[in-house]
């Protein structure tokens, strides 16, 4: 049961972390590693300012579809539920890449 709403549970606890308590400045603990975020403090700012939000989005997205494949027929709803908070999470994440590369421009 908890494997439909795994996912989305990280998700929203990751966009709750970097919303309301983003990392002061860089580091390799705790925050959003991605190269372009590290270039800059204001880099590293914008990628939480924009990640936060997105990943509540998306994890708020997961579990509503973990509700929804829990209780369906399918023969492929675990996988399916997997594949949506996967993609939900590449997706924020490409995001927040694209926004921090107009920011370098």
């Amino acid at each position: 049961m908890f494997d439909y709403y795994f996912l989305g549970f990280i998700q929203l606890v990751i966009g709750l972390f970097f919303t309301f308590s983003p990392p002061k400045k860089p580091n390799d603990m705790y925050g959003y590693w991605g190269k372009a975020a590290k270039k800059s403090l204001d880099h590293w700012k914008s990628a939480h300012k924009t990640s936060g939000p997105l990943f509540i989005l998306s994890g708020l997205l997961a579990l509503l579809s973990g509700y929804y494949f829990e209780s369906s027929a399918l023969d492929y709803a675990r996988s399916i539920n997997l594949f949506m908070g996967l993609g939900l999470g590449i997706l924020v994440i490409l995001i927040t890449e694209s926004k921090l590369k107009r920011i370098s421009s």
